[in-house]
């Protein structure tokens, strides 16, 4: 058992009505990691940016698409592009600062700037 109870809230629903009721912009999260509906990814993103305090960690798995976001001449298909756009996104994003980590199938590793 992880002892979490009080700290720990589970949410079911669809994120899209979901996240904007759970918290306000001044709720200062120190964490939150996105791992939901692929082709949503930078709507989730950009969601939860403003919800992460200075110095707290948003990550996003499945950046790497399996591989295919580094395959140029072999995969095209909308998700990988999709996910291309994204990389590139959070890349000049200046809210955070960021990293890719190719494990598994990739996470971004974003640090929320301070001011």
């Amino acid at each position: 058992m992880a002892e979490v109870d009080g700290v720990v809230s589970l949410h079911i629903g669809d994120a899209k009505e979901l996240i904007p009721t759970l918290f306000d912009n001044n709720s200062g999260l120190d964490f939150a990691f996105i791992d939901a509906e692929k082709r949503s990814c930078r709507l989730f993103y950009d969601m939860m940016v403003p919800m992460i305090r200075p110095g707290g960690v948003l990550v996003v798995d499945n950046v790497l698409w399996g591989g295919k976001v580094t395959d140029y001449d072999g995969c095209n298909d909308l998700d990988t592009k999709l996910f291309r756009d994204f990389n590139d996104y959070v890349q000049s994003d200046s809210r955070v600062m960021n990293v890719m980590l190719p494990v598994r199938d990739g996470l971004m590793v974003c640090l929320k700037n301070f001011a």
